[in-house]
């Protein structure tokens, strides 16, 4: 009876501890067990089975501790004792240097000042009134850790969480919402745009309200990115009824973000619904085609490697978008970079500053990021990476 009361007291204090350091990381129950895959899936436990172990239940091996003391970098032994002192991880740092600071004098933010003031903004910087509206998006998402449930689920719902969807399934999806597929067949054309060098440009689907989607036959040869259009367009569907107010999806074209002579240099409501409609259809498909839980197993199975969506026919580019959305870590920089000169996009979810400006032609804008090395190079193959970054302050960081 004794032994018994002593392996009682022994699950409840080393739950316990589990539990409020878990809590006090800001981690959920899947989150931890998701970790624990990554280290060791042989050993790694079950969402159920940590509820067990948090409530006395269950008592862990010692090969699980350890697993779960690497996690939160602790002593092993300290989960034996029954001390209780957990210290909370730093939050994340600050965007701005005024953060908190009152803003003097407020009639300068009014909505008339703000209405003379942006088209100045635009034409002075070169900035179209749709690239500004995407940076505002953009923004929108790292305020949000690139985290949105409510497309999450209205996502989950079409797809029924099947992972991973193959093409017939997604197209199966797109007839059972009443869409139309057709076929045409165009070539890609030059668009100078605002570089010397003309640029590849291909249009590669566009949907006609209120039910066709027009698919181009040339997708027919990369099935990811077959899957992903679809699949923007399914969302159209679901979340605007098809009312066909969205641009085409378009491949290649102005990278630098640089307006062009013929683009308007003021922002209308199109604008910014486009390039919102344009973030939410793309958000969408997404998650239609990596539901939330199912990807970051796995992610974690295959170690995040950036490549592992060609097994199932994602794009590389698709990986790295999704990784920010369903790792446990919450901070992921994501980079496209296309050399030489060429830095498309940018996600962050820290807050840590980055050079920003044109993003293109950047004279070694941060040193400590080795994605910027790489627009030097001479190499015309477009190369993605990413970067998870826990607690950092600075641009000196560790992967985790």
């Amino acid at each position: 009876m004794a032994t018994r009361t002593a392996l009682t007291r022994k699950a409840h204090f080393l739950g316990t501890k589990i539990r409020s350091l878990r809590k006090r990381n800001h981690l959920t129950l899947e989150d931890l067990s998701v970790r624990c895959i990554q280290l060791d899936a042989e050993a790694a436990p079950s969402v159920s089975y940590l509820s067990m172990i948090e409530n006395g239940k269950r008592i862990p091996s010692e090969r699980l501790v350890k697993i779960i003391a690497d996690i939160f970098q602790r002593d092993l032994t300290w989960f034996y004792d029954e001390s209780l002192d957990v210290k909370a991880v730093d939050p994340a740092p600050t965007s701005s240097a005024v953060a908190g600071m009152p803003l003097e004098p407020g009639f300068l933010f009014s909505q008339s000042l703000l209405q003379l003031a942006i088209p100045e903004l635009l034409a002075q910087t070169g900035t179209t009134g749709r690239q500004f509206a995407q940076l505002l998006i953009r923004a929108h998402q790292e305020s949000n850790q690139n985290r949105f449930p409510d497309l999450e689920r209205a996502a989950e719902s079409v797809g029924r969480k099947i992972f991973p969807l193959q093409i017939g399934d997604v197209f199966g999806i797109a007839r059972s919402l009443g869409l139309e597929v057709r076929w045409f067949d165009k070539s890609s054309f030059k668009d100078k745009g605002d570089v010397h060098k003309p640029l590849n440009t291909l249009v590669r689907s566009f949907f006609d309200a209120p039910n066709v989607v027009y698919l181009n036959t040339a997708l027919q040869n990369t099935p990811a990115r077959l899957k992903f259009d679809l699949a923007n367009h399914i969302a159209h569907k679901v979340l605007h009824d098809g009312d066909g107010a969205r641009a085409p999806q378009v491949s290649g074209g102005r990278e630098s973000g640089r307006r062009h002579d013929a683009d308007s240099p003021n922002m209308d409501a199109k604008d910014v619904l486009y390039a919102w409609r344009d973030f939410e259809c793309s958000y969408f498909a997404a998650a239609l085609l990596g539901p939330r839980m199912a990807f970051r197993q796995f992610l974690a199975r295959h170690s995040y490697a950036i490549d592992v969506g060609g097994k199932i026919d994602l794009t590389t580019s698709f990986v790295m978008r999704r990784m920010s959305s369903v790792s446990p870590y919450p901070y992921w920089h994501y980079f496209d970079a296309y050399p030489p000169g060429n830095l498309r996009a940018v996600y962050r979810g820290n807050g840590i500053p980055l050079p920003w400006g044109n993003m293109t032609l950047v004279s070694d804008p941060c040193q400590h990021w080795a994605v910027f090395r790489m627009l030097n190079t001479r190499s015309n193959r477009p190369s993605a990476r990413t970067r998870a970054i826990r607690g950092c302050r600075s641009f000196g960081f560790t992967r985790h």
